[in-house]
């Protein structure tokens, strides 16, 4: 059984800075690796590992606001 889920994400919303974002979920160690490219330069940006559950809660309180509004 594979022990990650993977998704990459094409945005241009941001004017002169299209990305490619790799999302990576470790399901043995509950982390999430983000991995974001510059389209433009054709190298990696940026890259960082968070634990899947301070993850969880930003999205779960984004979602919150939504409900709100």
């Amino acid at each position: 059984m594979n022990d990650n889920l993977e998704m990459d994400v094409i945005d241009s919303s941001v004017k002169d800075f299209p990305v490619r974002i790799h999302f990576e979920y470790n399901i043995e160690k509950d982390e999430i690796f983000l991995e974001i490219f510059d389209l433009m330069e054709g190298s990696l940006a940026q890259s960082v590992k968070l634990p899947a559950k301070s993850v969880l809660r930003f999205t779960d309180s984004i979602n919150t606001l939504r409900q709100m509004n």
